[in-house]
């Protein structure tokens, strides 16, 4: 192992040593808020319904902007978070699947109950193979990345200080840099709704958490950034409008996006560095952190997304500008909150059940079939 790799170690490990990142579980509860904020605009039908040029208009775009790198930054945490595990938990995943099948059954039963839709059998089945189906793009991009998470970490663990930066900036120009500037998809990312683009974003996380960038930065200065990179995006979008570049201007405002990747980065950066020691916020992150991803499988689920949230807040665009912000940060805040509860919900039925103590059996059974039938016991997965 080189000097380099010592020193990238040193720094990684550090971050454990002071206990658990309650600025990167804070960062997680804000980036699904942020989620469900572009939520409540799109699928809610605010911004289609607003007239091009108005103060609501920018303002909703505002918060359009700003939100964007929510989606960026989950997967950053990913890495961030996995790039120090040891081997991939496989119960994990099971659990989540079992978790997103849950809701997917009590979506389906409710459609069916309230006649929202008329029963087929083959409909049916495609309700309950989320991954499958792709009913959830990015649980079905995240079930995929899972498994090859264990071979990201060992890249990146086997990779110097500046082979690791030589990754960042690849990464960088080949995924974001380029396909912005040139409006091209050249490495076949759809907009940042797959796998790929997922798995870019893992192996940044990770390579800012093994090159300790946390460290050397000013928090404020990132959150600044973060400012400045988002709302670049909507600046040029006007700007684009006004010269009637529309296809240009929506070239800042998507996931891959160069300003956007860096600003989620950004803020990766500040909830890193940011240190919360005080126990009553510690102790809100702590309850409320692990609900995240239930948030966004509730809100998402076909009944909920298709039949609730579907042009539900259009009547907000007769409001004026300052109670619009009003009116979408407090539903997006409304719903975040009613989603974690009933997450909570399920997470104390799945307890009682004993779910993940039989994900974990299931997991050390096919491992020590594996072990013996094709892996002969060799280690790293």
């Amino acid at each position: 192992m080189t000097t380099e790799s010592v020193c990238l170690e040193n720094r990684s490990v550090s971050l454990h040593e002071h206990g658990r990142n309650y600025g990167i579980d804070l960062l997680r509860i804000l980036s699904m808020i942020m989620i469900v904020t572009l939520h409540v605009l799109r699928q809610g039908g605010i911004l289609e319904v607003l007239d091009t040029g108005t103060v609501k208009y920018f303002t909703a775009w505002t918060l359009e902007s700003l939100s964007l790198c929510a989606v960026n930054i989950y997967a950053l945490i990913s890495g961030f978070v996995g790039v120090s595990s040891g081997s991939a938990r496989f119960y994990k995943i099971l659990s989540m699947w079992i978790q997103v099948e849950f809701y997917c059954i009590i979506s389906t039963v409710i459609l069916y109950c309230t006649k929202t839709d008329t029963f087929d059998f083959a409909e049916l089945i495609n309700r309950l193979a989320p991954v499958s189906t792709n009913r959830y793009w990015y649980f079905t991009a995240y079930f995929i990345m899972f498994f090859f998470t264990p071979v990201f970490n060992k890249l990146l663990q086997s990779l110097h200080e500046r082979q690791m930066k030589y990754l960042f900036g690849i990464i960088f120009i080949f995924a974001s840099l380029w396909p912005t500037v040139w409006q091209t998809d050249i490495m076949k990312l759809n907009n940042g709704y797959s796998f790929l683009w997922l798995s870019l974003l893992y192996l940044l996380g990770g390579c800012v958490r093994k090159l300790g960038l946390y460290k050397r930065v000013n928090k404020r200065l990132m959150v600044a950034l973060y400012f400045i990179l988002t709302l670049a995006g909507m600046v040029f979008m006007t700007a684009a409008e006004e010269l009637d570049w529309p296809v240009i201007g929506n070239n800042l405002l998507s996931y891959y996006a160069f300003n956007i990747l860096l600003a989620s980065v950004c803020l990766l950066l500040a909830g890193a560095k940011t240190k919360i020691k005080r126990q009553a916020p510690v102790n809100i992150i702590r309850a409320l952190a692990p609900l995240t991803f239930g948030v966004y499988i509730i809100h998402t689920s076909e009944y909920i997304w298709d039949h609730v949230l579907k042009g539900a807040f259009g009547f907000f665009s007769s409001m004026s500008a300052p109670v619009l912000v009003l009116a979408v940060t407090a539903t997006a805040l409304a719903i975040y909150l009613a989603c974690s509860l009933i997450e909570w919900l399920r997470m104390t039925l799945f307890k009682w059940l004993k779910v993940d103590p039989f994900t974990e059996w299931i997991e050390q059974k096919a491992r020590n079939v594996l072990d013996q039938k094709i892996f002969k016991k060799e280690s790293g997965i």
